[in-house]
């Protein structure tokens, strides 16, 4: 699953979103992608703690999470 969130203000229904799908499929893979921050440890951190698998900030970032997460 590949959530996308763009605004300033999307982390918190990022986060819901992330708590939500945990909550219901809990052995879900999540990749948050958190578009042009790089380097905010605390947005990932919170992102995480929600649920999320991995943060990723970058397009490169992403690609490489999805390569290495379907390289089998």
């Amino acid at each position: 699953m590949i959530i996308s969130a763009m605004r300033p203000g999307s982390i918190m229904a990022a986060e819901t979103l992330c708590r939500r799908l945990h909550h219901k499929i809990p052995g879900l893979k999540m990749l948050v992608c958190r578009w042009g921050l790089p380097g905010q440890q605390a947005t990932a951190k919170s992102l995480k703690d929600a649920g999320a698998t991995w943060v990723a900030t970058s397009l490169a970032e992403a690609r490489d999470v999805i390569v290495q997460a379907t390289d089998r």
